[in-house]
C-alpha cells in the first residue's frame, strides 16, 4: 500500500512534459491549418481583384507594391528626420510616390519579389504564386480605365494631407 505522497515525482513530471509536447504539436498543427486557410482566402481575394481589373493589372500592381514599400521605407526615414527638427511633409503619400519614381534598382526589387517562395506556415502566398493563380483563371476584368487613380476621389490631395496629419 502506497500513499499519495510517495507517488514518484519523476513519473508525474514525465506526464506533464508529454502533455506539453502533445499540446505544442496540436498548436503547430492548428497554425499550419490556419495558415493554409489564410493563404486560400488571399488567393480568393486576388481572384476578385483580377475579376475587376484583369489578371495583367493584378500582376502590375502586385509587382509595384515592393517598389512602393522600399520607397515608403525611405520616405519615412526622411519624414522622421524632418520631424526631429519640427517639420512634417504635407502629403506623405505624394512623398512616397515621388521617392518611388527615384528608386534605381526597380528590376532588382521585382526579381527579388518573384524569387520568394511560400512556406507552410506563411499566411500569405508569395507574389509569383498569386500572379500565376490569377493568370490561370484568365480574368479579363470588367473595369477598363486608364489614367491616375486620383480621378476616383473628389479631392485626393486633401485626403492625403488629412491622412498625413492623422498618422
Amino acid at each position: 500500500h502506497r500513499d499519495l505522497h510517495s507517488f514518484p515525482t519523476r513519473r508525474s513530471s514525465d506526464l506533464v512534459a508529454l502533455g506539453r509536447r502533445y499540446l505544442a504539436l496540436l498548436m503547430k498543427g492548428g497554425k499550419w491549418i490556419s495558415s493554409a486557410f489564410s493563404r486560400q482566402m488571399e488567393f480568393d481575394a486576388d481572384l476578385y481583384e483580377a475579376a475587376v481589373v484583369s489578371a495583367e493589372t493584378f500582376r502590375q500592381t502586385t509587382l509595384r507594391l515592393p517598389i512602393l514599400t522600399a520607397a515608403a521605407n525611405l520616405a519615412w526615414q526622411d519624414t522622421n528626420r524632418e520631424l526631429s527638427v519640427g517639420r512634417l511633409p504635407e502629403d506623405v503619400a505624394a512623398w512616397i510616390a515621388l521617392t518611388a519614381s527615384c528608386v534605381s534598382n526597380v528590376e532588382e526589387i521585382v526579381q527579388a519579389e518573384l524569387a520568394k517562395t511560400t512556406g507552410p506556415r506563411d499566411t500569405h502566398p508569395c507574389s509569383a504564386e498569386r500572379i500565376a493563380n490569377t493568370r490561370a483563371h484568365a480574368a479579363c476584368g470588367v473595369f477598363d480605365g486608364d489614367g491616375p487613380a486620383e480621378r476616383l476621389f473628389r479631392d485626393l490631395p486633401e485626403l492625403c494631407r488629412i491622412a498625413t496629419r492623422h498618422h
